[in-house]
């Protein structure tokens, strides 16, 4: 496996059509106080910043010259120059008017705008960043694959959850651990042809590094979804999806970034299931099949009726 696939930042670096403004909202989070003023500068107006002089970036985001320089290179750009000709490209979004945190303050319809806005723009940004090839070689591992196991926690562990929902309808070996210790165990039996896909917005969860450490001494194979950006389960994965997606002040653990995730799941799952058409025919019928004792008939008589105010059953 190439470098080019298992880093997918170092792609992006390259110039993998990931626009400037992308890089600086997924990798917001993790800028030095310094990197995060001329970040907030650059957001406040990309289109000003386009025309400033490194001078007048350094003064709008309160700091040096060498700061500005910096940042530029940290988010992957050989000089300033090069940083501003790919903010320039960048254009402005639409919707961008209405992007930002949420603020105490807020009134209803602002809060219903912003988070929409987010939810759209994780997707967006995700899609931009994304490696297709990364994709198309996640897709190839699972198809192939011995057993697979989707892991997070947290937030993360409904996005390995949901993950594994999805591909039970394509693949019969898919599995999805809850409890820590026992993650543990089904890793520390793992070989090769197994493959496990780890879920961590940050990248940072000890427990699922050690998890792909411990996959990779047993000879598995291991797929990280993280936020864009190096973090120590990306370095210690195989194989990175990357989502591009900001948790602010009022959404932290917010639905922005889990959307994100889910959207590489559904990509990978309908790559797989497009290799696996009969498969996925066949276990398709069958769950419906077994399911279809579980669910009302419409109109079914003899169902508990609803108060008025749709709260519950009348006279509960």
């Amino acid at each position: 496996m190439s470098k080019a696939i298992e880093k997918a930042d170092e792609v992006a670096a390259a110039g993998n059509g990931v626009g400037a403004i992308v890089r600086i909202q997924s990798m917001f989070d993790g800028f030095t106080p310094a990197e995060r003023r001329v970040a907030e500068a650059v957001l406040a107006d990309p289109e000003a910043l386009v025309l400033a002089s490194i001078s007048e970036v350094a003064e709008r985001s309160s700091g040096s010259e060498a700061a500005v320089s910096r940042f530029a290179r940290k988010i992957g750009y050989k000089s300033f120059a090069e940083f501003k000709l790919a903010l320039s490209r960048d254009g402005v979004s639409p919707r961008q008017t209405i992007y930002g945190d949420v603020e105490l303050g807020d009134d209803a319809e602002t809060v219903i705008a912003k988070v929409a806005a987010e939810n759209i723009r994780a997707i967006d940004d995700t899609v931009r960043v994304v490696d297709q090839a990364a994709l198309a070689e996640a897709a190839r591992r699972i198809s192939a694959a011995n057993r697979v196991a989707f892991f997070g926690f947290g937030g993360s562990a409904i996005t390995a959850q949901d993950a594994m929902d999805r591909f039970i309808h394509v693949l019969g070996n898919v599995f999805h651990v809850v409890d820590a210790h026992e993650q543990t165990v089904w890793t520390a039996l793992a070989g090769p042809g197994d493959v496990l896909l780890l879920c961590s917005h940050t990248g940072a969860s000890r427990d699922l590094v050690d998890l792909a450490e411990l996959a990779v001494e047993r000879g598995a194979f291991v797929i990280a979804i993280t936020n864009h950006g190096t973090s120590a389960l990306s370095e210690a994965a195989h194989l990175n999806l990357y989502t591009s997606s900001r948790e602010g002040r009022f959404r932290e653990e917010s639905l922005s970034s889990r959307i994100a995730a889910l959207t590489l799941i559904d990509i990978v799952y309908v790559l797989v299931a497009l290799q696996r058409p009969e498969e996925m025919s066949e276990r398709g019928e069958k769950i419906r099949a077994a399911v279809q004792d579980k669910r009302l008939p419409a109109g079914r008589a003899g169902a508990p009726a609803r108060s008025p105010s749709g709260a519950g059953p009348a006279g509960a």
